[in-house]
């Protein structure tokens, strides 16, 4: 069974959102010309979307619930957020790198002593129709949902999604306790 968080609940996290996204910005080391060991001249958008994703699995996911909750790619620019269901539709929660990192691509650059606020963390709607999900995810032509089908079914398709986005190389998170 499927639990979706109101709104409001995540407004309510804000900040140990905006903690785990200062943890990895703080622990990020580039030398002057903007390469790390570990990542290269990458960013770590995708880490604090991990990171967020983990709060929200901690604060949100019980006994036999669960929460949708997966990073997303905006290919345009190579920056991972993170696309969540919630009680009312589909939303794109997120830092925006500019924020924090400059560059595009697999090219990005620290910006010196940051320090995030909860007022940096964006929660933006896409749809109203959870159904609709598959539509913000990368490659989702081979994901069907029969429209006959009625609201109980969207774990089931949710699920699917997951498993597609498995099969193409995405992270995903998906935890029952």
């Amino acid at each position: 069974m499927y639990y979706f968080p109101k709104v409001q609940r995540i407004k309510e996290i804000r900040q140990k959102l905006i903690d785990v996204a200062q943890d990895e910005y703080d622990n990020w080391e580039q030398d002057e010309d903007g390469y790390n060991d570990e990542y290269g001249t990458g960013g770590i958008c995708h880490l604090i979307a991990d990171r967020m994703i983990d709060v929200l699995h901690k604060e949100f996911t019980s006994h036999n619930k669960e929460i949708f909750a997966v990073s997303k790619t905006l290919s345009d620019v190579q920056h991972v957020n993170v696309l969540i269901a919630l009680d009312d539709g589909i939303y794109e929660l997120d830092l925006p790198y500019q924020r924090y990192e400059t560059g595009g691509g697999f090219q990005w650059k620290k910006i010196d002593d940051v320090i995030f606020d909860e007022n940096d963390i964006t929660l933006d709607k896409l749809d109203h129709d959870l159904k609709n999900a598959y539509l913000y995810l990368e490659d989702n032509e081979s994901v069907a949902y029969e429209e006959d089908d009625d609201e109980n079914d969207c774990k089931d398709y949710i699920k699917s999604v997951i498993l597609h986005e498995k099969k193409t190389e995405h992270q995903f998170y998906n935890n029952t306790f």
